[in-house]
């Protein structure tokens, strides 16, 4: 994907390297050629997507794409990908039958690991066929594409694309000028004139409900969305959904302690075990996050080690995370080194631990108090 940025970036005028954009195409040409058809792992999406690209940074790999286009067995997201690819390079009569194929082609469930998703597919699909120019069936998947999609539950993957297909819809229907009046039940109210695209609106929950009137020709789409600022005694409750964690403390020489009331200046350890309980990804982040009052003591300045099993570790001021990878069943342990640095009475946020690509495996502690003690 790092190919459709650099030509996205270049094609809105953001400076981009010219050496390391040439060598990324010289590379991509180069897998393109020596491409052997297979659908294992979605190798043959991955093949449609790198042709797609090279297209769209002004390639013609028209022999690699021909060799694609000609495997006897191919699934149906490579089909749509590859009918976009000769869309972009102005074989509409080509996509055409592609599509057509696609219609009565089976789609190919990935994996974690190729980062599948149906909503994913869903969204791939969608911008596939508004390149190619049928607006009836984008229009179509566009709304399943709307319905199934949240921010809070959907992966890097899945907004990624998602955006891009919902981008690429926005300039089809761009020109429509629909109009709304929107009220909270107050008497307030305001009529939004000539609303193209995504607009965003702040709107006042005091009466409980919002009142949207489409007051022009044009179907209009709406999303709420609820947010609020929790107090800070506000307990956190407790879940673990494909993942447990467990969080312990102890002194320097490994003697478990409470964190109830610290002495100020004193050092101590904590410990957070976690346990993968559901077979989804195996892409773990976990957050332990201090409370105002403590440091975090960083291994890194004094030349230690601290990934501790993790691919990368991420050391913050106020938190520390690690992402790693996780099996079902294994267990994974974690330690930092703290300090109660500061008196007073402070906040122990929750510890959080979820899948990178699953939302719905995800774990966390409840929250606390601590007090320091000068």
């Amino acid at each position: 994907m790092v190919g459709e940025v650099l030509t996205e970036a270049r094609r809105q005028g953001f400076a981009v390297s010219s050496q390391c954009y040439d060598r990324w195409k010289e590379y991509q040409n180069s897998v393109a050629r020596r491409y052997r058809h297979s659908t294992t792992n979605a190798a043959d999406l991955m093949q449609a997507y790198r042709l797609y690209t090279l297209v769209l940074a002004g390639e013609q790999p028209t022999a690699a794409m021909n060799k694609l286009r000609e495997s006897k067995s191919i699934s149906q997201q490579a089909l749509l990908r590859l009918a976009a690819a000769y869309a972009l390079a102005g074989r509409e009569d080509v996509a055409e039958k592609l599509l057509e194929k696609s219609n009565s082609t089976k789609a190919v469930n990935g994996s974690y690991a190729t980062f599948w998703s149906p909503l994913r597919d869903k969204a791939m699909a969608l911008e596939a066929w508004l390149i190619a120019g049928d607006k009836t069936t984008a229009f179509k998947l566009a709304k399943d594409v709307a319905d199934e999609f949240s921010a809070t539950l959907s992966s890097t993957q899945e907004v990624a694309f998602v955006s891009i297909a919902m981008s690429r819809m926005g300039d089809v229907v761009g020109n429509s000028v629909p109009q709304i009046a929107i009220s909270d039940g107050n008497g307030a109210g305001r009529v939004i004139r000539n609303l193209k695209g995504v607009q965003q609106f702040a709107l006042s929950t005091a009466q409980g409900f919002i009142e949207v009137e489409n007051q022009g020709n044009e179907e209009v789409s709406l999303s709420l969305m609820l947010s609020r600022t929790p107090s800070a005694n506000e307990d956190v409750k407790p879940i673990a959904n494909g993942v447990e964690i467990d969080v312990q403390y102890a002194d320097l020489k490994g003697n478990a302690i409470t964190i109830d009331k610290l002495q100020q200046g004193e050092e101590f350890l904590a410990k957070i075990r976690v346990k993968k309980t559901n077979d989804s990804s195996p892409s773990m982040a976990l957050t332990y996050a201090i409370p105002s009052g403590w440091e975090i003591w960083n291994e890194r300045l004094i030349g230690g080690e601290e990934s501790q099993g993790a691919t990368y570790t991420d050391i913050r001021d106020s938190s520390i995370s690690w992402y790693f990878a996780i099996e079902q069943g294994q267990t994974k342990e974690f330690a930092v080194r703290l300090r109660a640095a500061y008196g007073g009475q402070f906040v122990l946020p929750p510890t959080i631990c979820e899948d990178m690509y699953n939302p719905s495996c995800r774990a966390n502690t409840t929250n606390g108090l601590t007090i320091v003690v000068r």
